[in-house]
Parts: C-alpha cells; structure tokens; sequence
C-alpha cells in the first residue's frame, strides 16, 4: 500500500514537474521574442533617424540610405528595406529584421514566424 502511494506521488511530481519545464520554455521563449521585437523596434527608429539627418547634412538619399543600413547591420540586425515617401515630406522608412533566441518556438512550425522579428520606422529631416 505505501509503494502504490509513492508510485502515484512521484508519477504526480514527474508529471507536474514536465508541465513546469515546458511552461517555463514557453515563457522563456515569449521573453526572447518580446526582448528581440523591442530592440529591433528600437533599432529602426534610430536608423531612421539618423537617415533623415544624414539626408539634412548632405541631401543626398543614397547617403540616407547607407547611414540607415550602416546602423542596423552594426546594431546586429539584418537591413531589409528603405523607402523614402516624398507624399508625406520626405519621410524616411527603415526595416530591419531579427530572429530571436528561442529554445522551442523555432523548431515549431506554427511558432516559427514569430521567431523572425521585423520592424519599420519612419522619421523626417528637421
């Protein structure tokens, strides 16, 4: 009667002790994903801002245009589009793109685009 108890405490300990492991994977996971959208997010608001004022000192776009992938690539990110949209004043647009750092989301084929983080801003000479 004691063995039967045990078996079905430690089978309760394993199994609460599985469902733990993989809650905290996913909240682990979760904070790679918000930590590398947060800082690529970050990243292009910078690298739009300093287009738009390498594009004030020089007014040259193909200048912008380099600035902007120039800090996203040292930042660590991959450069993936610039625009400029002269509908709106010149308005300079900057996407830079990441993965994050997961342990299971990216071997997940339902999770694996939320691993790729991408992110646009825009910002204006003054």
């Amino acid at each position: 009667m004691i063995s039967e108890e045990r078996g079905g405490i430690m089978g309760t300990l394993v199994f609460l002790a599985v469902v733990v492991f993989i809650m905290a994977i996913v909240v682990i996971d979760g904070i790679s994903i918000y930590k590398s959208y947060s800082t690529v997010h970050n990243a292009t608001k910078e690298a739009a801002e300093e287009a738009a004022q390498t594009y004030k000192e020089t007014r040259n776009e193909t200048r912008a245009a380099l600035a902007a992938e120039d800090y996203c690539i040292n930042e660590g990110f991959e450069f993936v589009e610039f625009n400029v949209n002269r509908e709106m004043g010149n308005l300079f647009e900057v996407t830079c793109a990441t993965e994050a750092d997961t342990y299971a989301f990216k071997y997940l084929p339902w999770l694996k685009d939320m691993v790729r983080q991408e992110s646009t801003n825009a910002a204006r000479p003054m």
